[in-house]
């Protein structure tokens, strides 16, 4: 929790977390309304459609948000003022998502926390998990 904490913390740079352990949302939740985020959940998605649709409701994006991948890293990388600020999503069960679009999911993330940090529009933090020990990307 101390690294969420770190991410979430109004100048980081916000990132992702990848956890072997199951994510416990009220303990998330808590930490997104320490830090002045806004909270969404992911249940494991199994399309990059579902993914996408997933993302527009948890993170209350712009309903004309495109469903590709472009149109995402866009949208989460330079959010509209509505939905600037902080930002934790936990994404439970990652490994249902085909691993091709996990990893490009995964890419975004980390292009657009960085965006947002520059910017200032607030850090964008995704927690993911449970991820299996032998499945866990290399950072």
């Amino acid at each position: 929790m101390s690294k969420l904490h770190r991410l979430l913390a109004a100048d980081s740079g916000g990132g992702l977390v990848e956890s072997e352990q199951h994510l416990d949302t009220a303990q998330l939740a808590a930490a997104a309304t320490e830090h002045g985020a806004s909270f969404g959940e992911l249940h494991g998605p199994t399309s990059k459609a579902a993914l996408l649709e997933s993302l527009r409701d948890a993170l209350n994006l712009p309903r004309y948000t495109g469903s590709n991948w472009d149109a995402l890293e866009e949208v989460l990388a330079y959010p509209e003022r509505q939905s600037s600020g902080p930002a934790l999503l936990a994404w439970h069960d990652p490994e249902r998502l085909p691993t091709e679009d996990a990893t490009t999911f995964r890419a975004i993330v980390r292009v657009a926390a960085k965006a947002r940090a520059s910017s200032g529009d607030g850090p964008l933090v995704v927690v993911a998990g449970p991820l299996p020990r032998a499945r866990r990307p290399t950072d």
